[in-house]
């Protein structure tokens, strides 16, 4: 049986370790999350000195560099916004493969991290790196063999928490709400939600139909309290007729909506699909349909691997 997790303790001693290294400059990387900003505030607290850091990989929501970079100014803290966009586009224009995809990105994103870490002469990076229980995949802030080599430190005060945990120490350690609650995103961002290689119009449509999404879900808070995930994803080559304006037939894309809930017993936690009350969906899905080159709203039904249904095989919440 597992013992209960101890919020305050585990805050003690990771100040504790945090405290061997107050006499360098740290680098963090950060996203706005609540796991490299839980990060953030700690090595605040103990005193270390910290340069934060917040790539801008062009693969982040709408306007969501600037806003991070509110959101840390708010807590007292000071961000480097690095643009490297054109970078990041010019690699995933070459990426087909999901796999390809993840490690094209985990390549330039530690490629971006070292040379700022040699310009500045720091040598320990600070990354909000949580529970990694999933083989297949490439985990974008897992360290490449080159930044290895350079003598670079990576350190990770989260490292093997659950993101219930996360929240939880979040909390103790005050920090909004807003960031308590953020639903997950990932690391490589909107490049895993959209399938195929990279084009400027996929980009626009993942982001502009994760931001209605998004602003669904902040409209109509109290109905999705339960609802640990939802995004849309927008499928390569899907080749399906529609009617537009005018009447004549078309080809468009086709956006997946997975929506998921958790549901947490006494020695597991089980992710199913979250069922969106119907004059919710209707709404979303109207405005969906309103994007030009969006042809078809689908709803994933698949639970995540090893809980749902009793289903032995299940899938990832991420789709790649």
């Amino acid at each position: 049986m597992k013992s209960k997790f101890n919020v305050k303790k585990y805050i003690e001693n990771t100040c504790k370790r945090l405290k061997s290294i107050a006499s360098e400059e740290v680098l963090v990387s950060v996203s706005g999350g609540v796991d490299s900003t839980t990060c953030a505030t700690l090595l605040k607290k103990v005193g270390v000195r910290s340069k934060l850091l917040l790539i801008d990989t062009g693969f982040m929501r709408m306007g969501e560099p600037i806003k991070v970079k509110n959101m840390f100014k708010k807590l007292g803290s000071k961000l480097i916004l690095l643009d490297k966009k054109q970078y990041f586009y010019s690699i995933a224009k070459q990426k087909n493969d999901p796999v390809e995809k993840r490690d094209g990105f985990r390549k330039v994103y530690f490629e971006s991290i070292t040379n700022y870490m040699k310009i500045n002469n720091i040598k320990y990076i600070v990354q909000g790196t949580q529970l990694w229980n999933s083989k297949s995949k490439i985990y974008h802030n897992r360290p490449t063999d080159g930044f290895n080599k350079n003598g670079f430190q990576v350190i990770e005060p989260l490292k093997q928490l659950s993101k219930n945990q996360i929240r939880q120490i979040a909390k103790r350690i005050d920090l909004p709400q807003e960031i308590i609650d953020r639903k997950p995103f990932p690391g490589p961002g909107l490049l895993i939600r959209f399938g195929g290689k990279y084009t400027s119009e996929k980009l626009f449509l993942i982001k502009k139909a994760t931001n209605i999404i998004d602003e669904i879900v902040n409209k109509y808070k109290k109905d999705f309290k339960n609802c640990y995930q939802i995004f849309p994803y927008l499928c390569d080559g899907s080749s399906v007729t529609f009617v537009n304006k005018n009447e004549q037939g078309d080809l468009g894309y086709i956006l997946l909506i997975r929506a998921i809930k958790q549901i947490i017993k006494k020695n597991n936690i089980e992710y199913h699909p979250f069922k969106i009350p119907q004059n919710i969906e209707t709404e979303m899905i109207k405005k969906l349909m309103n994007i030009n080159k969006v042809a078809r709203i689908c709803f994933d039904a698949t639970p995540k691997k090893g809980t749902g249904f009793g289903i032995k095989h299940g899938a990832t919440i991420e789709y790649i």
